[in-house]
């Protein structure tokens, strides 16, 4: 997958490498993709859109994948470029100061993951999202920060993975 680069893109209290991270880009590396994972700590949603626009290449395909912020972060990129692929966990999308967006991707490209216990977004935001643009929406028996479920969603990307590779 020497052609494709995988960002992901962090939440708002978390950090370029915190566990869900760490998990994914492991999957990420055993399908022999390349990936990244910028520090966007201290900066609003507005900055972390132009960092990461900034950060990808012209000649690369682009997988995004975000969580809470970086979820509306990812999506946000989605409307200005093209993507090869979006893949959200708890996206913080039509809430408060966090508009509904609406990504440049086809809906077969995108895959939203929300645990039923989140306290942080409400699952009808990514219900709402995910029924507006048609895309798969996986609901796990997990809080915002989706660490229960883990295997579950890593099983998940994997597929979304080799799905989106074909």
């Amino acid at each position: 997958m020497k052609d494709t680069i995988i960002h992901f893109v962090h939440g708002k209290e978390s950090g370029p490498w915190g566990s869900k991270i760490k998990y994914l880009s492991e999957i990420a590396k055993e399908l022999g993709f390349e990936f990244d994972s910028l520090d966007y700590s201290n900066l609003d949603k507005e900055e972390r859109v132009i960092k990461l626009l900034n950060a990808l290449p012209e000649n690369k395909k682009i997988i995004l994948v975000g969580s809470s912020m970086g979820g509306w972060v990812s999506t946000r990129v989605a409307e200005l470029i093209d993507l090869s692929g979006l893949f959200l966990m708890a996206p913080a999308i039509n809430i408060s100061d966090y508009s509904d967006l609406n990504p440049n991707i086809d809906n077969n490209l995108t895959f939203v993951v929300h645990g039923w216990h989140d306290d942080v977004i409400p699952l009808e935001c990514s219900i709402n999202f995910s029924k507006k643009i048609n895309s798969t929406l996986l609901v796990v028996d997990d809080d915002h920060r989706l660490n229960k479920k883990i295997d579950i969603i890593g099983d998940s990307f994997k597929n979304f993975l080799i799905e989106i590779s074909k």
